[in-house]
């Protein structure tokens, strides 16, 4: 049975709780940090070269890491040594699990190659695990793919700001057929037609100032929130 309570009553806090400074977004401490202010989180899920699950939003390490090298390209024992921002650790995903998460946890694949290895280990993680999450991606071949394996797991579409009239009827397309349990879009996108007839549960992110906050709740389901004091 899908619970897709956490996702429309609490909003959720992106990369947990965090400044960049003293707590590094999407690490063990931003999302103890949330579970502390008792909201739901959301994180990015990615594969290190030797096939483990690590949680970080990133492509490469330039912003949080200085450095230029791709997750996919390093071991966990490489990433696992470096400090991001100076301050904290990349964790892996399991360990993530292991927290007294009573709120929910919105996980994003971050997938571009369209190989399904990271999908299965997610599930895999996944199969014991009896608190409340859901999937998003921007990748339709990776939420067909959860879909085919698991009915029962709420998957919510990406959708971010687009100048592409195709991208827009591709969503349409893909909400039309595959009907996902909820969409997850981007604030400047929120007139979106398309979007607008959907009837189902609809997030807008990401909102960090107070400003947005009383503008956007008005219009969506829920937020996506990246900085508490904006509430």
């Amino acid at each position: 049975m899908k619970n897709l309570d956490f996702i429309t009553n609490i909003t959720i806090m992106h990369r947990g709780f965090f400044d960049n400074e003293k707590i590094v977004e999407n690490t063990i401490k931003s999302f103890k940090k949330a579970n502390t202010l008792k909201h739901p989180y959301e994180l990015d899920v990615r594969l290190t070269k030797d096939e483990k699950l690590v949680v970080f939003h990133d492509e490469t390490l330039k912003r949080l890491g200085g450095s230029s090298k791709k997750i996919s390209d390093m071991n966990y024992s490489e990433l696992s040594k470096i400090k991001l921002l100076g301050v904290d650790t990349i964790p892996l995903f399991e360990d993530v699990l292991k927290l007294d998460n009573k709120y929910g946890i919105m996980i994003e694949i971050k997938n571009e190659n369209n190989n399904r290895t990271l999908e299965n280990k997610l599930l895999e993680l996944l199969s014991s695990y009896d608190k409340p999450y859901s999937i998003i991606s921007f990748n339709k071949k990776t939420l067909r793919y959860i879909r085919s394996k698991n009915k029962d797991i709420p998957l919510g579409l990406l959708i971010t700001k687009s100048k592409k009239t195709f991208d827009r009827l591709q969503n349409s397309m893909f909400l039309k057929t595959f009907k996902p349990d909820f969409i997850s879009i981007n604030k400047l996108e929120v007139n979106n037609k398309y979007v607008k007839k959907y009837k189902k549960p609809i997030l807008i992110w990401t909102i960090k100032t107070r400003e947005d906050y009383n503008k956007y709740k008005k219009i969506g389901t829920n937020l996506v929130l990246e900085n508490i004091n904006v509430i």
